[in-house]
């Protein structure tokens, strides 16, 4: 999918001159913000960096698909802090100018990672966390944006929560692993450095199965194919260029459950080294 590198370099060049008509600020605002109102040391917590998008327009996923580029948070954390894994909610499809497929988010999205402050944090102590934010917010063009953002928190003995349904709102749109999943009953995958190949079986039927890949940065996807057929489905596309040097490739589904909710499962799989 990111095969049209050079649509996307053609976009950029048409989105410099969009700059003087449409304002970057105009098109994502940025704000971080916490699960929790006071940090207890030693305790970890969640923040979220929340991005509200102008009507029509999109961001993208982690793997933005056939162009495009990923949303990124970099945080600025006080020594001794530690920041986890970066998690984006489950993406949509869209259809770009051009029959260009991309993945991403509209109107709304929050990413969230896990935050945990060292144990010598004293009572009492205000302390601020701060993140670096940049993204592609793309329409009829795409222009690139991005934010510094921050926020303060004051050390406690107790961990007292905040922005409780916020949070709870996005962490049940990130996808879940396959190990904490009940909604797949068994899976089965062929990874290869030049293809993927990878099924899955749901315990109970659902709808509306969407597939997003999420291969090594040196890689691209070609041809994708999905078959859903009753509570079986089926993905697979070849990667061009093949993994050079192995690592990891990401796969997610998302689907529709019987009660209407929105859910998505997230494989990851080491990809073999390519024989020499």
């Amino acid at each position: 999918m990111r095969r049209l590198r050079a649509g996307f370099f053609l976009i950029l060049a048409v989105a410099a001159s969009a700059r003087a008509v449409v304002s970057p600020k105009d098109l994502v605002q940025a704000e971080l913000l916490a699960d929790v109102k006071t940090v207890e040391a030693g305790k970890p917590f969640t923040v979220g960096v929340l991005l509200k998008i102008k009507p029509g327009w999109h961001v993208y996923w982690i793997n933005p698909g056939d162009a495009g580029r990923a949303t990124k948070v970099t945080f600025n954390l006080p020594e001794g802090w530690k920041a986890g894994e970066l998690k984006y909610p489950l993406p949509v499809h869209f259809d770009q100018t051009g029959g260009i497929l991309g993945y991403g988010y509209h109107d709304e999205v929050m990413l969230t990672a896990q935050i945990t402050p060292p144990q010598n944090l004293k009572p009492d102590e205000t302390v601020q966390l701060a993140a670096d934010v940049s993204w592609l917010c793309c329409e009829k063009v795409c222009i690139p944006g991005k934010a510094k953002v921050a926020k303060e928190l004051k050390a406690s003995s107790t961990a007292e929560p905040a922005n409780v349904e916020l949070f709870a709102k996005w962490t049940t749109r990130v996808p879940t692993s396959f190990a904490a999943t009940t909604d797949v009953k068994r899976h089965a995958a062929s990874v290869n450095p030049d293809a993927i190949d990878v099924s899955v079986e749901f315990v109970d039927p659902v709808k509306d199965v969407e597939w997003f890949a999420a291969p090594p940065e040196s890689s691209g996807v070609q041809n994708p194919d999905v078959k859903t057929d009753g509570k079986t489905s089926r993905f697979s596309y070849a990667m061009l260029p093949p993994a050079k040097d192995g690592g990891d490739v990401k796969t997610v589904v998302g689907y529709t459950r019987q009660d209407g909710s929105r859910h998505g499962v997230e494989f990851t799989w080491k990809l073999p080294s390519p024989a020499k």
